[in-house]
């Protein structure tokens, strides 16, 4: 609901280095219901590159690792 609202969502990953990233939107066509790690667009602070929340998840935590923390960032 934050996104369709364009709110962006800070999720801290679990493991690894504890990093963070910003959830910035929902890759095209999909529903609400689909959403997964798959198609959950971040901007990495780390090079400020846009990648899916399952791609941060490798690059900083292992392929079986999740996100554990939700932040809404106020405007």
């Amino acid at each position: 609901d934050l996104l369709a609202q364009n709110i962006p969502v800070i999720i801290r990953l679990k493991g690894g280095m504890g990093h963070s990233v910003t959830v910035v939107g929902i890759k095209e066509g999909v529903n609400r219901e689909s959403v997964s790690t798959q198609n959950l667009l971040v901007i990495d602070p780390n090079g400020g590159k846009v990648h899916t929340l399952a791609q941060a998840l490798t690059n900083y935590t292992g392929l079986n690792s999740s996100w554990e923390l939700i932040i809404p960032v106020k405007k």
